[in-house]
């Protein structure tokens, strides 16, 4: 071996191991890239890179059971204690009328009570001059029988509330309906997260978490004011509530499989070619640097 060829064997050996230590942490890195999940502390799998965050909404349709008015008397009188007087015996018969109709203790309770003075304002310049005091009582009644929420508000009415500040239409047991809506709305979010790892070549991997962000929907206020009730039960229509419902998930992207997206196969290792019986054994290989 010539002296020239002993000083480049080493410098030679030094750049092979070089390349071959950045192909190495090359091919590592697109490891990383390509598997995002990494073992955590627990030995659970953890998000290193390579997430999709999407959210899902769904809906249910139900026929309400329950219907919740809240029924007002307002009145005015020249001082506090006429006007408190008055409104208190309104709304006692307003009360009473209820219970008639079959309307539990159970089923009523008041809502607001207020009382503050009537005030005129027409004097330019001038300080308001209290003219008398209005009292206002509130009562929220609820009713099962919905087909009887008609009648029930021309009795009241009749009986001396002055408006009908609104119906709110429910059910007392919509566990089913929500259950139905949160299912909806899972579904929707692995639809779109399905949806979008398409789109970025890859497929999903693991859920990582899911949460409920609150549900929407609930009572439809139907607003009458008592003046405009007409002759003959008010008409109220229930029709269906929406129970809505919406969460938040998070998957993990895993690598494309398929003919498009599927990681190329490695390269098979090299082997000796087979000898051919009968043929001169192949001379051996001049050592690298000599001609």
């Amino acid at each position: 071996m010539t002296p020239g060829l002993t000083a480049r064997l080493p410098a030679a050996l030094a750049a092979g191991l070089l390349a071959l230590g950045c192909a190495a942490a090359a091919q590592a890195q697109d490891q990383v890239q390509v598997h995002p999940m990494a073992p955590g502390a627990d030995g659970m799998p953890a998000p290193a890179a390579g997430i999709v965050r999407v959210w899902g909404e769904g809906q249910s349709m139900v026929a309400p059971d329950l219907a919740t008015v809240s029924v007002g008397v307002t009145t005015q009188a020249p001082t506090a204690a006429q006007a408190m007087a008055d409104n208190s015996a309104r709304q006692a018969r307003v009360i009473e009328a209820a219970r008639g109709l079959g309307i539990a203790a159970e089923d009523m309770q008041t809502q607001a009570l207020n009382l503050s003075p009537v005030q005129d304002y027409s004097r330019e310049n001038q300080p308001p001059v209290v003219r008398g005091y209005q009292a206002q009582n509130i009562v929220s009644v609820r009713v099962h029988d919905i087909a009887k929420l008609g009648g029930l508000l021309d009795a009241l009415i009749g009986a001396g509330a002055t408006d009908v500040q609104g119906v709110a239409f429910s059910r007392e047991d919509d566990a089913a309906a929500r259950d139905a809506a949160r299912t909806e709305a899972v579904v929707d979010a692995r639809r779109r997260a399905e949806v979008m790892a398409r789109a970025a070549g890859r497929q999903l991997g693991p859920l990582l978490s899911l949460s409920e962000n609150g549900d929407q929907g609930g009572p439809v206020p139907v607003m009458m004011m008592a003046r405009d009730a007409k002759a003959g039960s008010a008409p109220v229509e229930a029709g269906q509530m929406s129970l809505a419902a919406r969460v938040d998930a998070v998957w993990a992207l895993a690598p494309a499989t398929g003919a498009e997206g599927a990681p190329a196969a490695p390269a098979a290792p090299a082997t000796a070619a087979t000898p051919v019986p009968g043929a001169p054994p192949a001379a051996p290989a001049a050592p690298a640097g000599q001609n």
